[in-house]
């Protein structure tokens, strides 16, 4: 009789660690309370009592509080593991952008005649691309590939190397000049979200640390939507059946992105990739904000599809 009461506080013991395990995912919940009943058998064998294990287990509550500790734990690290995948995508594609566009598109768009005398003038020599031929891409290659290169690092030196691309690629500007530097500009944000992710242990709570991106998000988005209708509505801006499209479109992405939804953070990030194109294919006098613009819209959309799912 009394090895039948032990054996059912022993099942009772398991049945409530389950139930404190509710919110763990079925195939971890079963494995530790698999694991535990198998602890419990080896004890038994070693000649303890059920009553003895139990109380050297201790409450089922703290056990329950360490494995979903554990759990929260390693599903945030697989989640800030594909952010930077994701980044170092964007970083890679960001720099052979900028690599082709710095020695091939812009050197024979003549476009230095565009840019204002106070802005540094590049010190590259176009005529070495008839020399290099695609060498000299490679060289422009190499910024792209480092920064790409730190979503990768697992050891303790990431934040560091992260930090150190970072601080070399917004360097660029300044030691090649801003006429060529300029399209290194989302591969420089891309850098920061990087090394930002990597110096992050743990994602912020949810809630209320949203609410400044849905605002900067918002006002990205909605700005350029509240000029386009105070210009129709006073006569100043004269538009045909695509600015209006423009501005409906962007006040959508306006209140989607307060609200949180992210439907308006695709969109944002679409616009900000078609103005990046649209620079790279027609680089007329309006490339310099094409590009800040794009890279601007591109980003806020990014950071908003970046963030943690609602818990759910």
């Amino acid at each position: 009789m009394n090895t039948t009461e032990n054996q059912d506080a022993a099942a009772k013991y398991l049945r409530a660690l389950d139930r404190e395990l509710r919110n763990v995912p079925q195939a971890r919940r079963e494995a530790v309370v698999a694991d535990l009943a198998e602890h419990i058998d080896e004890a038994r064998e070693r000649g303890r009592s059920d009553a003895q294990i139990i109380a050297s287990l201790g409450p089922v509550e703290a056990i329950a509080a360490d494995v979903q500790l554990d759990f929260a734990d390693g599903a945030a690290e697989v989640e800030r593991r594909s952010k930077l995948r994701v980044l170092g995508l964007v970083a890679l594609a960001a720099g052979v952008l900028a690599a082709v566009v710095d020695t091939w598109i812009y050197p024979s768009s003549n476009i230095d005649e565009f840019w204002p005398d106070w802005l540094l003038s590049s010190s590259i020599n176009y005529d070495v691309n008839t020399r290099w031929g695609a060498g000299l891409m490679l060289v422009f290659l190499l910024p792209g590939i480092m920064v790409a290169a730190g979503s990768l690092v697992k050891s303790g030196a990431a934040r560091i190397y992260c930090t150190a691309a970072a601080l070399i690629v917004t360097a660029l500007p300044f030691v090649i000049g801003f006429n060529l530097g300029i399209f290194f500009l989302p591969l420089i944000v891309a850098a920061w979200m990087i090394a930002g992710i990597s110096h992050r242990r743990q994602e912020p709570a949810q809630g209320r640390k949203f609410v400044a991106q849905r605002i900067v998000a918002g006002l990205v988005a909605g700005a350029p939507a509240a000029a386009l209708f105070a210009g129709l509505v006073t006569g100043t801006v004269g538009t045909g059946v695509l600015g209006v499209t423009v501005m409906v479109v962007l006040g959508l992405a306006a209140a989607g992105a307060m609200m949180g939804l992210r439907a308006a953070y695709w969109v944002l990030t679409a616009c900000g990739a078609l103005l990046l194109v649209t620079a790279v294919f027609d680089m007329g006098m309006l490339v310099l904000g094409l590009w800040v613009a794009g890279t601007i819209y591109f980003f806020v959309g990014l950071a908003g599809l970046l963030r943690p799912a609602p818990k759910g």
